[in-house]
């Protein structure tokens, strides 16, 4: 064989049946294995628990700001009703929204006319 023709391989082969021959190195040789063998599988579950982590962050994220767009495209037409000097009352049962609601857009929008619709969403949700 050409393997058995290459001095280094003959002695890499030597030595490893010497290794394997004494049980405290086989007992150290597989010792080492099973803890490399652990790294492994602690690293991959580290990485898919890491995963779903970031998954499940990133899906919450998204929702708060879909969530955050819809109430400010909500707050968009309330504040063109306003415009068009309809009523708390008149505009609350239009959009089937609560009247409280309305009027506190109504007063945000007096108090910072500069608001955006979605700055307007995010200070609601934050005093409420």
């Amino acid at each position: 064989m050409v393997i058995e023709k290459d001095p280094y391989i003959e002695e890499a082969l030597k030595e490893l049946e010497r290794i394997s021959n004494d049980p405290a190195r086989r007992q150290e040789y597989q010792d080492r294995e099973d803890a490399l063998r652990d790294y492994r599988s602690l690293k991959e579950s580290a990485r898919r628990q890491g995963l779903r982590q970031g998954l499940s962050q990133g899906l919450s994220q998204g929702l708060a700001e879909g969530e955050a767009k819809g109430k400010a495209e909500m707050i968009e037409v309330i504040i063109k009703k306003i415009d068009k000097k309809k009523t708390v009352e008149e505009i609350a049962d239009m959009l089937e929204q609560d009247a409280g609601y309305i009027r506190a857009i109504a007063n945000l929008k007096k108090a910072h006319p500069e608001y955006s619709a979605l700055e307007m969403a995010k200070e609601l949700a934050a005093n409420s």
